[in-house]
């Protein structure tokens, strides 16, 4: 197979962002790529069937290193085939025999799946460098928008092109239109357009006319309506196994996006622990995701400087091995005693039960947690 120009051109370019964008993505798993592809692509690093760690891992490596040093697809399939082959995702086998599968979300356990193949390869490959790359042309446009405020689609020259994209080529929006939030490309799993960002006086001599995405009829592949350089998804980590949504958040906490998060950088919600089934029935829970608001992240950096990253990076084991949890209507105050210290944190439920934020994180002392003790209905005590 000879190697795709469109994605060599895209690398030349090399911008820092992007590159920062792929190195920083965690992990999610999924048996079908729609469970996790419009929620978790744009953060997490996502293969179809990929249930294990460590073939996520291999594969994640080899797109970060194609990302890095313009590896052509040929060079990708020639490194990562023996690797995968090796790990045992490769080739046809039965449904059941793919680590994860489960008759929810696997249907028939004697259907041939496909895992590993060169297809599947390529396919990983173009969509992640693609997607990587948006990033990094997005943000780099964002920062020009003052200069260059005039966006232009664009669609690379090849004999199969999309005849809805090629309607697109040559149309102008300015870089606030809506139409951004959901079109930006890449749109589909093969697309290969672009924006280019233009100076009102560009706009001027090539004759362009700038319309309004409220004018343009365009949808999006399925899946595929979402602008990878601006959103901040997270994965439903209600849809995994404890186990794996433990180590998804764990890898989160440790990454770069948190620590943007807690700079102030980003804003949102954070998932900062997950909770087994036992924990989740002890507290009336009917998620097992506890997530960290914008909001309560500010209030809790202002009143506990104190707290180091070091601190916050713990706080999935300083919630989820709690050792004391009181009750007080739709709350729950949780201590922890570890490395010779006392956290205290506060959980919130939301009416429905549906969501859990922590509202509160702080270093405690006994005082404290016996005063608490006698406020409240404990229903966790081990001390």
């Amino acid at each position: 197979m000879p190697d795709i120009p469109d994605i060599g051109f895209l690398l030349t370019l090399k911008p820092e962002e992007a590159i920062k964008y792929f190195q920083k993505k965690g992990y999610t798993f999924s048996w079908d790529w729609k469970d996790t592809w419009q929620e978790a692509n744009s953060k997490a690093f996502t293969v179809a069937k990929g249930m294990r760690l460590d073939i996520i891992q291999d594969i994640q490596n080899g797109v970060d290193k194609a990302l890095n040093d313009g590896t052509t697809y040929e060079d990708f399939k020639r490194e990562l085939k023996p690797i995968l082959k090796s790990d045992g995702w490769w080739g046809k086998v039965a449904a059941k025999d793919v680590p994860g599968y489960n008759t929810e979300n696997g249907g028939d356990p004697n259907k041939e799946v496909q895992l590993g193949s060169p297809r599947r390869l390529e396919t990983i490959y173009r969509t992640n460098i693609r997607t990587s790359v948006a990033v990094g042309r997005y943000k780099d446009q964002i920062d020009q928008s003052d200069e260059r405020p005039y966006w232009m689609w664009v669609q690379v020259d090849r004999p199969n092109k999309r005849p809805m994209h090629a309607k697109l080529n040559g149309m102008v929006l300015r870089w606030d239109d809506p139409f951004w939030d959901t079109c930006y490309p890449p749109n589909g799993f093969g697309c290969e357009c672009h924006i280019r960002a233009l100076t009102k006086a560009e706009v001027k001599d090539m004759g362009l006319k700038v319309i309004s995405g409220d004018a343009i009829s365009f949808t999006p592949d399925p899946s595929w309506d979402y602008n990878p350089g601006k959103e901040f998804y997270y994965p439903d980590l209600n849809k995994y196994d404890y186990d794996v949504a433990k180590q998804w958040v764990k890898g989160g906490l440790t990454g770069k996006d948190f620590k943007g998060f807690m700079d102030q950088e980003v804003n949102g919600n954070f998932p900062v622990a997950v909770l087994d089934q036992e924990y989740q029935d002890l507290i009336g829970a009917k998620t097992k995701v506890v997530n960290f608001s914008d909001e309560s992240r500010d209030k809790n950096i202002t009143n506990h400087p104190e707290l180091t990253i070091n601190d916050y990076i713990n706080l999935p084991t300083s919630i989820s091995d709690a050792n004391v949890i009181i009750q007080k209507g739709d709350q729950n105050l949780i201590f922890i005693k570890k490395d010779n210290k006392i956290y205290f944190s506060v959980i919130k439920s939301t009416e429905s039960g549906d969501e859990l934020y922590l509202t509160s994180f702080r270093l405690s002392n006994e005082k404290d947690m016996k005063n608490e003790m006698g406020k409240g209905s404990v229903i966790k005590n081990d001390l």
